[in-house]
């Protein structure tokens, strides 16, 4: 072919290249870039092989020429030629391997026409690359916006880091994809995986887990980044809304769950637990001259110690809560009335043995039972107590 054909079919190339706009169209691009290196080189055969993650090295992607010299160059593993080979790089802006434009049975001086033409091609991909990243990037930040708009810190970890498993595998193309919880597991990679930190400050939480995927393209890799990142906020969201929670279930000075907690719970329960359900109230005594005589650092150190003989009584399944001033309750959820007669008992044993004593009434369940309707009858039990108690004492001082 004469110098000027050369020239007139390299110009053919330019407004193809420049229709490039997805990696679809490279189906049609591909092909006509080895012709134009045949027609224009003269080669006997020419190949354009493109990288690929998912087989290891480089594939097929278009041919010009007879079958049997395709096979001979399919099978290349360029850069590396054999006998009679070429192979010219078709690479990215930094340098970087995109693919390879081979051709079999090359005069020497036609090797510079086979670059002509590979900058054409490698035009074409990068074009065809760039096009695939700003579309992914697209995705990846719509798939970010919508896992934030559907967060919910009440659901369960796993539930929402699974979420992000699965925006990882549907905008990158990643088939194993996982995240590990846990300070010891070190980021990185093995050459299999990408291997990223979920990262709060200088906290490890865990690690996002990639692999079976192009490992090696930067744009994936920054997009990645950030489902990680989405990741380990997910997690200090969860954390915070469940210390927040703890905070507000929780009495600061004895550590039990409050009053809130306890009807919450017991609201809960009630409609499960029917008859099974209990529930004990228990008021100390002498709260007020502790306090009065001994001070109010002596009167906690006396609600703690309260506070640590009903949770120590209480059995799986069953909670201690302080209401309030000196009042405490215990929820009990299976064995009902006879169970809370005998948590009553171990309770204010343990309290005698402690050098402490407390009022406690106790209220079984029964149909279609309320809290406040428990709570009414357990309270009234605990004044009969109390009741009890100062008669007693009454008659004993009575006596000559």
């Amino acid at each position: 072919m004469s110098g000027y054909r050369q020239l007139e079919r390299l110009s053919a190339l330019l407004p193809l290249v420049a229709s490039v706009r997805t990696s679809a169209d490279l189906d049609a691009v591909l092909p006509a870039v080895a012709e134009a290196a045949y027609e224009a080189s003269g080669a006997t055969c020419v190949a354009i092989l493109l990288r690929s993650a998912s087989a290891g090295g480089v594939e097929p992607a278009a041919f010009h020429g007879p079958a049997h010299l395709r096979e001979q160059l399919a099978a290349a593993r360029p850069p590396m030629a054999g006998d009679g080979d070429v192979w010219v790089p078709l690479t990215d802006k930094d340098g970087t391997p995109l693919g390879y434009l081979g051709a079999s049975g090359l005069e020497e001086e036609a090797s510079s026409i086979l670059a002509a033409v590979a900058a054409y091609g490698a035009q074409a991909l990068r074009r065809a690359r760039a096009s695939i990243a700003a579309t992914r990037h697209r995705a990846a930040l719509e798939v970010l916006m919508r896992l934030r708009a559907e967060f919910d810190v009440h659901e369960a970890t796993d539930v929402l880091l699974g979420r992000v498993v699965d925006a990882v595998r549907e905008t990158l193309g990643y088939r194993n994809v996982a995240i590990e919880l846990g300070p010891d597991h070190d980021a990185g990679g093995d050459g299999a995986t990408i291997v990223l930190p979920l990262q709060a400050a200088d906290r490890r939480l865990g690690v996002l887990i990639a692999g079976d995927g192009d490992l090696e393209d930067p744009e994936a890799l920054g997009i990645l980044r950030l489902f990680a990142a989405s990741a380990a906020n997910r997690i200090l969201a969860v954390e915070a809304h469940a210390m927040a929670q703890r905070l507000a279930d929780t009495d600061a000075l004895t550590g039990l769950g409050n009053r809130a907690l306890f009807v919450r719970l017991a609201e809960e329960a009630l409609p499960r637990a029917g008859r099974e359900a209990a529930v004990l109230l228990c008021d100390m005594d002498g709260l007020k001259a502790v306090n009065d005589s001994e001070g109010h650092a002596a009167g906690d150190a006396r609600l703690r110690l309260t506070a640590d003989v009903l949770a120590g009584a209480c059995a799986e399944g069953e909670s201690a809560h302080r209401l309030g001033g000196d009042e405490f309750a215990v929820l009990v959820t299976a064995g009902g009335g006879t169970r809370a007669a005998q948590l009553a008992a171990d309770i204010e044993a343990a309290l005698h043995r402690a050098g402490a004593s407390a009022s406690i009434g106790w209220a079984a369940a029964r149909a279609d039972a309320t809290v406040d309707e428990l709570l009414d009858r357990a309270d009234a039990g605990m004044y009969r107590v109390k009741r009890g108690r100062r008669a007693r004492r009454g008659r004993s001082s009575s006596r000559p």
